[in-house]
């Protein structure tokens, strides 16, 4: 059990370390040359964060460094967004051609159950003001999972990935500039995972 000290100071030192990375990558005034080597580090390694268990999420959330969503009745849906692959195609691929804009709260609830890995049903497009695309998953069971971010106007990859081992409640998200983007879930060991959540 970490202590609430020992919280506290990791927190403390996320929060300086965003804050320095988010001052570095939004300069007031910056020249096109400054703008454009800092495009390139940010299309190298986009910024992303894992956080799991649910005090700690409770204390980013609280800290303003994971972005919440306000869920909206009129938006809850029981769908799954994720296909699982073995049923679409011999190749088992079936990247996402839907859009959907996570603009003004417009998050997407899903539920998963696979042995090999599913893509989204769509093709998201991030807030405007946030440029980040979030996932809060919730296992139904002990699970090693990946997720990785595509960009959906040449299929390459977007980061590096999350590798998740995850027996509660974990939320990841990852930089992302104004474009189309989908994921791919994959369970690291090849045994049957299932859960659920919300991508926003």
């Amino acid at each position: 059990m970490i202590s609430s000290k020992k919280k506290f100071k990791a927190l403390s030192a996320t929060i300086l370390s965003l804050a320095i990375v988010l001052s570095v990558f939004t300069p007031a005034e910056a020249s096109s040359a400054d703008k454009a080597f800092l495009d390139d580090i940010v299309e190298s390694q986009p910024y992303a964060i894992v956080v799991t268990g649910a005090d700690n999420i409770a204390a980013y959330k609280e800290a303003g460094i994971i972005k919440s969503y306000t869920p909206d009745s009129s938006k809850l849906q029981n769908i799954d967004v994720l296909k699982d692959a073995d049923s679409i195609s011999i190749m088992g691929t079936s990247i996402p051609t839907s859009p959907w804009d996570l603009g003004n709260n417009n998050y997407r609830n899903f539920t998963y159950s696979m042995s090999t890995y599913l893509y989204s049903n769509y093709k998201y497009m991030p807030d405007a003001y946030s440029l980040d695309i979030w996932h809060e998953i919730t296992p139904d069971q002990p699970q090693k999972l990946k997720i990785q971010c595509y960009k959906s106007s040449d299929n390459s990859t977007w980061g590096k990935g999350f590798e998740l081992e995850i027996d509660d409640v974990a939320y990841a998200g990852i930089a992302t500039p104004l474009g189309y983007y989908y994921f791919k879930y994959s369970s690291i060991e090849g045994k049957t995972i299932s859960g659920s959540g919300v991508v926003y």
